[in-house]
């Protein structure tokens, strides 16, 4: 996936206090889960990476772990999950420039 493709789509590129637990990463885009969906079969994906997948199938949404095939009445918004990312800690942008900020996700998103 080209960098200008992630400025589009996907989830939060930030810099965590600790280390991202599996089930809050997206198996499209590597990266936190944006706006989390769960499908029937278990997986939780950011939405727009759904919808890129959607888009890259013809309007299919298969999914990426086990290829299963997704109508969206079986794409449900994951609002628990997306609770839980937004609350967890984060560093400041500039970290690398000694700026010593933390504070949770949803504080700079």
């Amino acid at each position: 996936m080209e960098s200008s493709d992630l400025e589009k789509y996907g989830g939060y590129n930030a810099q965590f206090l600790h280390e991202l637990l599996d089930d809050y990463e997206c198996p499209v885009c590597s990266m936190a889960l944006r706006e989390p969906v769960l499908t029937l079969c278990g997986h939780r994906l950011c939405f727009s990476c759904s919808e890129e997948i959607k888009k890259r199938n013809y309007g299919v949404l298969v999914c990426p772990l086990d290829k299963t095939i997704l109508n969206s009445e079986k794409v449900f918004p994951d609002k628990f999950t997306e609770r839980a990312i937004l609350q967890l800690k984060v560093k400041c942008d500039n970290f690398l420039k000694s700026c010593q900020w933390t504070g949770e996700l949803k504080t700079i998103n």
